[in-house]
């Protein structure tokens, strides 16, 4: 699994803007206000993280992913209620990843690559175009996409290249 700071790095190294990396229980000590998160489900004094979130806020709207098809916990979206701007929440209900498989984080960076290349259109049905890809596959086949995607996406540094090695997706 992804740690924070390889999240961050990523993010930078791509020019993906992230408004930051948080445990779901610091979302209520921050603003919410437009741009990228990544959020992680566990507690920050759970444990070193347990499974990453993504979360947008746009223009009026917001959406959250999670690989596994799961709403949005409790302090996520409260988080979003705080921004009275926001009038539209979506959210994700395909599972998409394998509860075996540690490549959730790659699920919210491969989404954000997304919306940063499609700037300027509807938050919530760029969003859902990118989950319908992985809607009615198998995990295997849905890891594939994944790697296909950050194959494409990422400047492959030692952490992609790392990622795209175990999934045997030849690198470019």
């Amino acid at each position: 699994m992804l740690s924070n700071l390889q999240i961050e790095a990523i993010c930078r190294k791509n020019k993906i803007k992230l408004n930051g990396v948080f445990s779901k229980d610091e979302l209520r000590l921050i603003d919410p206000r437009p741009g990228n998160y990544i959020i992680n489900l566990q507690s920050r004094t759970a444990g070193n993280g347990t499974h990453w979130l993504a979360l947008v806020i746009g223009q009026g709207q917001a959406y959250y992913q999670d690989p596994f098809g799961a709403p949005p916990p409790i302090e996520v979206t409260k988080f979003v209620r705080r921004r009275k701007e926001v009038t539209r929440f979506g959210y994700n209900s395909w599972i998409m990843q394998d509860i075996k498989s540690d490549s959730c984080g790659w699920y919210g960076l491969a989404l954000l690559a997304v919306l940063k290349a499609q700037h300027g259109r509807d938050l919530i049905t760029t969003a859902n175009r990118f989950v319908n890809q992985f809607a009615g596959n198998t995990a295997d086949e849905n890891e594939e996409i994944l790697s296909s995607l950050v194959s494409k996406a990422f400047a492959h540094s030692e952490i992609v290249k790392k990622f795209l090695t175990r999934r045997r997706i030849p690198i470019e």
